[in-house]
C-alpha cells in the first residue's frame, strides 16, 4: 500500500468535526463522531476510518443521517435503557448509549442499552473501549446491512455483524476483541478495489456463490465469507436476535445499505452491555489475574519468527506510534478528503 502522505490525528479529527458542524451538527456531537472516525485509523484499522467519512458526509447531504437528531431514550427500566437513534450520526447514538450502559452498571453492577432508528457507526471498540475506560468490561453490538448468506444460500440476508468486547487492563491499554462475523469486513474489500488489488480466496464470493479474488465482485452484489462457515453465520444470527429483534430495529435485508441505497434511512440498531467488575472482586485481584493470565499467553512456546499478541495489543501499538508520528494517507485518500475541503471551504492540514 503506497502511502504518499500524512496527517496528524488531531489535526484531522477537527477537520472532520468542522465538516460536520458545517452540515448542522451540534459541536460536541461533530467531536464525538469525528473522534470515532479518526481513532480507527490512529489504531490501523482502515475499513473504518476515514474511509467512509465521505459516504457518512454524502448521506448527510442527501438527509439520510439527520444531522441536527437529539437521540431520545424511550424507555428505562432498571439497568436496561432504549434509545431513539431519530436517525442521527450512529457514532454519537452509540456513544450516548454505551455512557447510559456505564451509569447502570455504575448503579447495578451491570447496564444494558438498546438502540434503534440508528446509521453506520464505525469500528466498535469506540463503544466497548467507554466501558473499559470506566473500569468495566464493556461489550458492543450492531446489526449490519445483509452482505452474508446463510449456510447453504447464496444470497445477502443477513448483515456480518461485528462485536467488540473491551476488558480493562493496566498494561499497554484495554485487551480488546473486535471482530465481525465475516472472515474480513467489507470495508478491507472496498479498499483492495480502491486500490486495483485483488483479495484472498476466503475474504468473499460473487453474486453465484463461488469463491473470488476480484475485490468488485464481492462488493456488486456478491457476498462476504463468514468466519467458520457455519459457526460465522450462526453468531451473526445472535448478534441480529440482539441488535435488531430485541432493540426494534431494522432486520436482516430491513437493514438499509450505506452505500448502494441513497433513498432510504438505514434502521441500523445496536447493543451495549457495560459489566463492572467490583461486585465480583477487588478490580486490584482481577487486574493481577488477568496479568497472570496473560503471562501464560505470552510466555508459551513460540512458532520460529513469531510474536505472540493479545486480542488488541497490535492496535493499542499502532495507536502509540500513529498519535507520534500522524496518520499515513494514500493518494485516493488525499483526494477524497480535498474534495471535501474544497466544497466546505477548509483546508486539509497535511503534514
Amino acid at each position: 500500500m503506497d502511502f504518499v502522505s500524512s496527517i496528524s490525528g488531531k489535526s484531522l479529527e477537527q477537520f472532520c468535526a468542522n465538516i460536520f458542524v458545517s452540515l448542522g451538527v451540534q459541536p460536541d456531537y461533530a467531536k464525538i463522531a469525528a473522534r470515532s472516525v479518526v481513532e480507527a485509523d490512529l489504531r490501523g484499522i482502515r475499513s473504518h476510518g476515514i474511509l467512509r467519512f465521505p459516504i457518512y458526509i454524502k448521506r448527510m447531504e442527501l438527509g439520510l443521517i439527520e444531522s441536527k437528531a437529539e437521540p431520545k431514550v424511550v424507555s428505562r427500566k432498571g439497568a436496561v435503557s432504549l434509545f431513539d437513534g431519530k436517525h442521527g450520526m450512529g457514532q454519537v447514538t452509540g456513544y450516548l448509549a454505551m455512557q447510559q450502559a456505564v451509569a447502570s452498571a455504575k448503579e447495578y453492577g451491570i447496564g444494558a442499552a438498546g438502540v434503534y432508528n440508528s446509521t453506520h457507526f464505525g469500528f466498535l471498540a469506540y463503544y466497548s473501549n467507554i466501558a473499559a475506560a470506566n473500569g468495566m468490561i464493556g461489550m458492543a453490538f450492531s446489526n449490519t446491512t445483509p452482505l452474508m448468506a446463510p449456510t447453504g444460500g447464496a444470497q445477502r440476508v443477513i448483515g456480518n455483524n461485528p462485536i467488540s468486547i473491551s476488558v480493562p487492563y493496566g498494561g499497554n491499554g484495554p485487551v480488546i476483541l473486535d471482530m465481525a462475523c465475516s472472515t474480513v469486513a467489507l470495508g478491507k474489500v472496498q479498499y483492495a478495489a480502491q486500490e486495483g488489488q485483488e483479495i484472498p480466496g476466503g475474504w468473499g464470493m460473487d453474486q453465484n456463490g463461488h469463491v473470488t479474488n476480484n475485490p468488485q465482485e464481492v462488493i456488486d452484489g456478491g457476498l462476504l465469507g463468514p468466519i467458520g462457515s457455519y459457526k460465522g453465520y450462526g453468531l451473526a444470527f445472535i448478534i441480529e436476535v440482539l441488535s435488531g429483534v430485541l432493540t426494534g430495529a431494522g432486520l436482516g435485508v430491513g437493514v438499509r445499505s450505506l452505500y448502494q441505497d441513497l433513498v432510504n434511512k438505514q434502521d441500523t440498531g445496536h447493543f451495549m452491555i457495560a459489566l463492572d467488575v467490583a461486585p465480583f472482586m477487588d478490580k486490584e485481584q482481577f487486574y493481577g489475574r488477568l496479568t497472570g493470565f496473560i503471562k501464560q499467553m505470552k510466555t508459551a512456546k513460540q512458532v520460529p519468527g513469531e510474536r505472540i499478541y493479545i486480542p488488541g495489543e497490535i492496535e493499542n501499538d499502532i495507536f502509540k506510534e500513529r498519535e507520534e508520528k500522524g496518520i499515513p494517507l494514500t493518494a485516493k485518500n488525499i483526494e477524497a478528503l480535498q474534495e471535501l475541503a474544497a466544497k466546505y471551504n477548509l483546508e486539509l492540514p497535511l503534514a
